[in-house]
């Protein structure tokens, strides 16, 4: 890992490999960590950039009074797509990139085309959404943002893994519960919560979809509870140049579930660009 000033905080990346640079983009309340099994497959081909958004993992949470108040701070999924854009420059990376958003990430990366689709060669839609949250959603991520601050992140991670995995790594895979819990465990709770308001107040972005002219890749796992196949489904045919993968016996986290199929789909998209 590496750190890079950014705007008013300080972003750790983990950088690997050459050739074409591939940025992703981690979900909620994950780090970088969730694409490293997968990106030490696709390094040997491509230069892997994993950045931790800010409040989360080695990066600084930084101007948190700079949206919402003093009080409950919000990180803005357009704010989380400025940055991106900067620690690309920090890096003096010119070349157009590949862009992997996963779930929050997704959302970053729709303000990411909507913001700097300039510098895109091709965005992966990995298991997210375009909609903004119905106001019950919305409602739970404001309880969520609130409770952290007292309760610590392991009520949070008890309360979502089930919902974020296969019923297949839920009961045969033990190591990839514990991974998911403690990656969840050690995060910022002001991080957390800032983004929990982020996502709640987060934009509409449909419309961007039929803009996107570059070859796009939209993936799915097929036990998705969040981000289930027919939403993604639908997502992938508003975007004319777009590719529908699902992934069997994956939830909401195909890179970590069923890593060697996440790397080589995206190992073959890249390759084709």
């Amino acid at each position: 890992m590496e750190t890079r000033k950014i705007r008013d905080t300080e972003y750790a990346i983990w950088i690997h490999g050459t050739g074409t640079p591939v940025l992703f983009v981690h979900g909620f309340p994950f780090d970088h960590t969730m694409y490293v099994p997968a990106c030490e497959r696709l390094s040997t081909r491509f230069q892997c950039l994993i950045p931790d958004l800010r409040g989360f993992g080695g990066s600084a949470p930084g101007g948190l009074n700079g949206h919402g108040s003093v009080e409950k701070p919000v990180f803005e999924m357009s704010e989380f797509a400025d940055d991106l854009n900067e620690l690309l420059n920090s890096l003096n990376i010119q070349d157009k990139i590949v862009l992997c958003g996963l779930s929050m990430g997704g959302y970053i990366s729709m303000e990411f085309v909507r913001r700097y689709r300039s510098r895109l060669a091709g965005p992966i839609l990995c298991d997210t959404r375009t909609t903004v949250d119905p106001p019950a959603a919305a409602e739970n991520r404001h309880r969520l943002a609130d409770s952290v601050a007292k309760t610590g992140l392991v009520p949070v991670a008890e309360s979502m893994t089930p919902n974020l995995l296969a019923a297949n790594t839920l009961e045969n895979r033990p190591e990839i519960t514990a991974f998911l819990k403690q990656m969840i465990c050690r995060q910022k709770p002001e991080g957390v919560a800032a983004a929990a308001r982020g996502m709640a107040c987060r934009k509409d972005t449909t419309e961007l979809l039929g803009q996107i002219s570059v070859p796009t890749l939209v993936l799915c796992g097929e036990e998705d509870k969040p981000s289930p196949p027919d939403i993604m489904k639908e997502m992938a045919k508003q975007i004319p140049t777009a590719k529908f993968v699902t992934f069997n016996q994956s939830g909401h986290l195909p890179p970590l579930e069923q890593t060697a199929a996440f790397a080589q789909t995206v190992a073959d998209f890249v390759g084709t660009i």
